[in-house]
């Protein structure tokens, strides 16, 4: 299969048309970077060197729009009256043209196959680091999650520790409360039998200088009586 000849602008690159510029240093170019390049127009203001190797070219047939697409009459006509010598160093450098194209054709691709296979394993360094850092990162993440997981757990079992104390604590306090108001309610209780044990006598024994210098010192004493003054043991009536 025959190649397609390119331009040999590097920064072109794409397929030569139905028409394209021919160089005697064997070099190819469309018609648009043959413009571009003054390879084309008037003679005057051509460019006398070569955009691809500097050749300079200096005759008039060094640098030639030639059609690439030849009909049959042309073709059947072109090379005719020539000596068979001519008809062959024609095709002779015609064909040596060819093997230069293919030739450069296949170094450009081989340069360009070298450098993407080049940036392909950069990339793929450049994605198996990122792979084993997203790796390393996981395993951290696990670690410290473990690690949560293991605080969690001794947090939660301090919580329920405290709880159970807490409790503990509540249940205590409720005993010394229920003491407190039993011992409160068995003074209470003594300081209202002395009080009526007072009132009894006075009523029984009349009045007197004990009994009225007593009943003085009850009205200027407070209402309730020290149970430390009365002692004896402490009688609950159900």
């Amino acid at each position: 299969m025959e190649h397609p000849l390119r331009c040999n602008v590097r920064e072109c690159r794409r397929e030569v048309g139905q028409q394209a510029l021919v160089t005697t240093c064997s070099h190819i170019f469309c018609v648009e970077c043959a413009a571009r390049h003054g390879l084309s127009g008037p003679v005057s203001d051509r460019q006398r060197k070569c955009p691809a190797c500097r050749t300079g070219l200096q005759g008039p047939d060094d640098a030639v729009l030639a059609n690439l697409n030849l009909n049959e009459d042309y073709k059947t006509s072109v090379l005719s009256g020539l000596s068979p010598t001519v008809i062959m160093e024609c095709t002779g450098r015609a064909l040596s043209f060819w093997a230069y194209q293919t030739s450069q054709e296949d170094v450009f691709q081989r340069q360009t196959v070298k450098k993407m296979t080049a940036q392909l394993k950069t990339m793929e360094r450049k994605h198996q680091s990122a792979i084993s850092e997203v790796i390393e990162e996981k395993e951290t993440l696990q670690e410290r999650f473990q690690a949560q997981i293991l605080d969690y757990s001794d947090l939660r079992r301090k919580y329920e520790e405290l709880g159970k104390l807490y409790k503990d604590k509540c249940r205590r306090l409720n005993q010394v409360q229920d003491l407190y108001d039993k011992v409160k309610q068995r003074v209470e209780m003594g300081q209202v039998e002395a009080a009526a044990s007072d009132a009894v006598d006075f009523q029984l024994l009349g009045p007197g200088p004990n009994t009225t210098q007593g009943l003085c010192e009850h009205q200027q004493e407070p209402t309730y009586l020290d149970p430390q003054r009365h002692a004896g043991p402490i009688r609950v009536y159900g």
